[in-house]
């Protein structure tokens, strides 16, 4: 499972899952759509750029695949949220923001396994970080893909003149290169930059990326 998945996502019925994991179990990768080199392009192709901090975590979400895949062995997943405090809101296409908002982070599988996507760890309460959003549904968001949270560091969050910036992205990555030679103060300074040079047409948001 990955951000975004190609294919049909069903919600479906209030179904109870077995005992649910607290921490995830395993790994899953898949193919993404998008796929970014640089923040200033992530910044124009999500929705909402906010940098919140972390109130609750392990609410359960979305049911996703048949009704009749649920149970031991089933293939029905149910999504995984947290609820996200917002400290500052960057960017946002979708109009005034909430002052909490409700994302997705993760999955339980059929009996309750829990399931991280790639190398979006799950967040704790307390945890702070900027997250490049699209929406789900009403009051609900996800990830644009797994490269689409930067976690702050417990030193970063007291004061973003300087501190450890913890990206999501592939280490290999361009972008991953790119946000650990910034500050916080300075990767808010590139969003915002971003965010206007896509309202004057200097960057275009991407549309599908590699596969």
């Amino acid at each position: 499972m990955a951000f975004p998945l190609i294919g049909a996502l069903m919600l479906a019925g209030c179904a109870k899952l077995p005992e649910r994991d607290p921490e995830p179990e395993s790994t899953s990768d898949g193919r993404e759509v998008l796929y970014f080199k640089d923040v200033e392009t992530m910044t124009a192709t999500a929705d909402i750029v906010v940098r919140g901090h972390v109130t609750e975590a392990n609410k359960v979400g979305r049911w996703i695949g048949p009704p009749e895949g649920e149970g031991e062995g089933g293939d029905r997943d149910q999504m995984r949220l947290i609820t996200l405090a917002i400290d500052e809101a960057f960017t946002s296409k979708i109009g005034d923001l909430p002052k909490e908002i409700s994302v997705e982070e993760g999955y339980w599988t059929a009996d309750g396994t829990g399931i991280q996507d790639s190398g979006v760890t799950w967040s704790k309460v307390g945890d702070v970080g900027y997250y490049f959003l699209t929406p789900i549904s009403k009051g609900g968001y996800r990830l644009l893909n797994s490269q689409g949270r930067i976690s702050l560091s417990q030193d970063s969050a007291k004061s973003l003149d300087s501190g450890e910036l913890v990206p999501t992205a592939d280490t290999d990555s361009e972008i991953f290169t790119q946000i650990k030679e910034l500050t916080p103060v300075e990767l808010e300074e590139k969003i915002e930059k971003a965010e206007q040079d896509l309202r004057d047409g200097k960057i275009e948001p991407l549309e599908e990326g590699p596969r």
